[in-house]
């Protein structure tokens, strides 16, 4: 999971991006959309490359090192993006590119420890869901409103706060390994739920700085930011998964 109380691409849009009215080379929705789809398709296929690499080639310390520095990395670049939306077209690449790398691996171990098809489970639910708060946000059947976002803070905390707790107490030894195993799979649980409800979020930021005439260069943030929830939902999905379906 990702621990944020906002996107990183999104939190200072006042003071970075600004208001800077209409232009006659703005971003549109459509720009968006394709820079995302194109984001998608480039970690996908790296995560894709990484994922069937025969496990053999991969070392015990090869694994750990790529698994704590490719997020590293992949985040260093979003704030890069943030910083200077001139190179955001390079730094958004990079980050797809080492993001790909970090799911690859990820799903390789998840792999070798579980039965079905798992990934393709993780897939179909991350898309449904990106795909379902599309339709729930444009729909208006909910309102990003003032309430929502104080709403959507106070379960960002409240999801700090378990896995506080959950690292206290596995440290502790206070709970038993299966009572441990549960208060995880409920934190993905509600992790999954907050993740979902920063869709409906990062969909209005978008909106707004799109409609308010933001240059179009500013698209490969925009973007950015919404692969960069849509890769935490799936993570998470991912690991609630491999819990269910592990080998016995």
């Amino acid at each position: 999971m990702r621990f944020r109380g906002d996107n990183p691409v999104y939190k200072n849009y006042g003071d970075s991006y600004g208001l800077e009215g209409s232009s006659d080379y703005a971003a549109s929705y459509g720009g968006v959309f394709r820079k995302t789809l194109l984001l998608l398709m480039l970690t996908g296929f790296v995560a894709y490359y990484i994922g069937t690499l025969p496990t053999i080639d991969f070392s015990i310390g090869t694994l750990i090192f790529g698994m704590i520095v490719s997020p590293i990395v992949a985040y260093i670049m979003v704030i890069l993006a943030h910083r200077n939306v001139a190179m955001s077209f390079i730094y958004t690449i990079l980050y797809a590119i080492f993001e790909g790398i970090f799911l690859g691996l990820l799903t390789m171990i998840v792999v070798m420890y579980t039965e079905g098809p798992v990934v393709l489970y993780a897939l179909s639910g991350t898309f449904g869901t990106v795909f379902v708060m599309l339709l729930v946000y444009t729909s208006g059947i909910v309102t990003v409103g003032e309430r929502f976002k104080g709403f959507l803070f106070t379960a960002f905390g409240t999801l700090f706060l378990l896995v506080i707790v959950y690292i206290i107490l596995s440290i502790t030894g206070v709970v038993t390994l299966e009572g441990s195993l549960t208060f995880y799979m409920t934190i993905l649980v509600f992790s999954i739920f907050v993740s979902t409800m920063y869709l409906l979020y990062d969909f209005d930021r978008v909106r707004e700085m799109v409609g308010n005439g933001v240059d179009k260069q500013y698209e490969w943030s925009l973007s950015l930011g919404l692969i960069v929830v849509i890769v935490w939902l799936y993570v998470d999905i991912l690991r609630l998964l491999a819990i269910i379906m592990r080998r016995d």
